[in-house]
């Protein structure tokens, strides 16, 4: 994972980060694929810097 990424992935998960978008990639139309972001209630809070 480069840099960039790793800053765009910390952000998004303490939620900085968070929008509509579509990402899926070949021939499925919206709705076909729906993609579902949910907190890991079981998984430690992530340390703050």
């Amino acid at each position: 994972m480069g840099p960039q990424r790793a800053v765009w992935l910390e952000r998004f998960v303490i939620g900085e980060i968070a929008g509509n978008s579509w990402t899926e990639v070949g021939s499925s139309k919206i709705c076909d694929v729906i993609i579902k972001v949910t907190p890991d209630l079981n998984s430690a809070p992530a340390a703050s810097a």
